[in-house]
Order: structure tokens, then sequence, then C-alpha cells
């Protein structure tokens, strides 16, 4: 999700690959429940389907866009750049070095910032790859005044739930001053849910590295534990916590992937998790 800069009843959202259409959701969060009021659908890509998993808003008009690839199904990695009517401009690929190292979990946010001073797109990849050590993922950083790419690794918790399972990253959002608001989880729900929350990283003062480079290594901050709000009503908790949007007036809202209805419940938590000073 991404928060309207200047209209703080509006955010956006996105549908993943449950939908045939890949869609762009306008919602009206003036009250609660949220509503979804317009949507438009991404056009002119050269793909048959994208897999979105991440919006945010372009300064100079439109979106940024994460579409997650998945090489058992064919569907690349991609960062799109559209219009605010769904057209597609880019359809801009990882390093093919890169590519060559992917895992079925991939890009899962996306956040357009400002790092040491120079206007970058963020994206997040949601666990390791082939050429990770165990316990890292990747922040990648593309600048799009000269195209490149580069990356620095984000430390993942250990699994604490008693089931096992993993950890990976599924949103990121930038928070001015170098820092970005990153959402981790597990992937357990019910009562084995163990870890939910929102870290803070700083770039402050880091070189990103070129993929096959050293890559340096982030420190953390844990700044919001989401399982009891998550876990509030006594009902299920979902696995999938994958949206962080803040609002023009500086709310945080979170929301989660309902997995369709084929073989899950649909249902979806979307909840307020107060100011926006909480991620200092």
């Amino acid at each position: 999700m991404a928060g309207d800069p200047t209209d703080a009843s509006k955010i956006y959202a996105v549908s993943d690959s449950f939908y045939d259409a890949a869609r762009i959701f306008t919602l009206d969060v003036s009250e609660m429940p949220a509503k979804i009021v317009s949507h438009v659908d991404l056009t002119g890509g050269s793909a048959e389907k994208y897999d979105l998993e991440g919006i945010a808003i372009r300064k100079d008009g439109g979106f940024w866009l994460a579409s997650e690839g998945h090489p058992g199904k064919e569907l690349q990695h991609y960062l799109l750049q559209v219009t605010a009517d769904g057209a597609i401009e880019q359809e801009i690929t990882l390093p093919e070095t890169l590519i060559e190292q992917a895992k079925r979990f991939s890009l899962e946010g996306v956040t357009e910032a400002e790092i040491n001073g120079t206007p970058v797109v963020v994206v997040a990849v949601q666990r390791e790859w082939n050429d990770d050590p165990k316990g890292m993922t990747k922040l990648g950083i593309y600048n799009p005044a000269d195209k490149s790419w580069g990356f620095v690794h984000y430390p993942l918790d250990a699994p604490k739930s008693p089931a096992g399972g993993w950890v990976g990253l599924s949103e990121v959002t930038y928070l001015g001053d170098n820092k970005l608001a990153v959402v981790e989880r597990d992937n357990k729900g019910g009562t084995d849910a163990a870890i939910k929350q929102v870290t803070v990283v700083s770039l402050d003062g880091v070189t990103p590295a070129a993929h096959g480079e050293e890559l340096p290594v982030l420190e953390k901050k844990v700044v919001l534990d989401l399982l009891p709000q998550m876990s509030a009503t006594n009902g299920w908790t979902p696995d999938k916590v994958e949206g962080l949007a803040i609002t023009a007036d500086g709310r945080i809202l979170i929301s989660t992937d309902n997995d369709g209805v084929d073989d899950a419940s649909g249902e979806s938590l979307f909840f307020d998790m107060g100011e926006v000073s909480k991620l200092n």
C-alpha cells in the first residue's frame, strides 16, 4: 500500500496474481472499515501476467510497482514505472547475474526515496536467494538517473515459532532522513504466528554495492510488534501481513493479504497502528 501525499483520506493498493488483471486500487480511509472506491487495470506491458506486491507514489506523477517473479511460473522480476491511469511506461529488470540466483520468493515491496542525497527507488526481496548468506536478504536500490542497481543486505530474524517455518520481508516504506520502515514476518498463522513486526533501517552513509561485490549489512531496530493488534479479536491470525501505508496526516495503516478464496478463508485485516512517530 501507499498513502496519497496530499490527501489523508486516500491510499493506493495493488492486487497480486490471484486475479488475472493486475490492478491499482484507490481506497477511502476516512472511516473504518476502509472502502475500495475505484481501480485501474495495468495496460501496455509485455508480460501476460504480473504479480504485484508493492506500490509507491512517484513524485513526478504515477506509480512505481514491484512485480514478484517466479521461475517456475515464467513470471519476471519487474520494477514497473506506471502512469496514474495504469499505462506501463517502463519494465525495469534486475541485473542478469542476480536473476540467475533467483528463487521463487522475489520482490515484495517498493518505495521512492532519497538516500544520501540521491533520488532512488528501493525494492525489498522477500527471502534469501542462492547468493545470499543464510539469514540475509537484499534491498535493491535503483537509480533512475543512470539506470543502475545497488544492493544492501538486511538481516532477518531467525524463526521463533514452534512450528518452524521461515522469515522474510513484505513491505518497505521511506520515512525520510535516509530511513526505511520494513515489514518483517514469518510464514505462520494462528497460534503458530510469532514474528509480525515493523523495523527501521538507516542507509545514512551506506554505499550500496553492485551485485557480485560484498554487500553492506544494515542494522535494524524493531519499532512495532503487530501481533497484539492482529490477534486482538481472538480469531485466526493471518500469516501474510504485507501492506504498510503512511497517510498524509501521519497515520500508520497495515493490511494483510487474504490469498483469495480458493484455499483460504478470504478474510483480510486492515487496521490503524497510530501515529508515524512510533516509527522513530
